[in-house]
């Protein structure tokens, strides 16, 4: 599986037409948070007009 990381202010579109095409995304807030959006995702932790901030990490 192919990833992409970026920060916070990722363009959710090009977030989700990445992980749309199988690619996992790892976004990274300011203070370090990271949110790893997928296609398995449920429909809550992918990105909308504001992106989700969290506390995980990626494998």
């Amino acid at each position: 599986m192919s990833t992409v990381w970026t920060d916070a202010a990722g363009d959710p579109a090009q977030i989700n037409a990445l992980t749309d095409s199988g690619v996992q995304v790892v976004t990274v807030s300011p203070s370090g948070a990271t949110t790893t959006h997928s296609a398995a995702a449920d429909a809550t932790t992918r990105p909308t007009a504001a992106l989700h901030a969290g506390g995980g990490t990626s494998e």
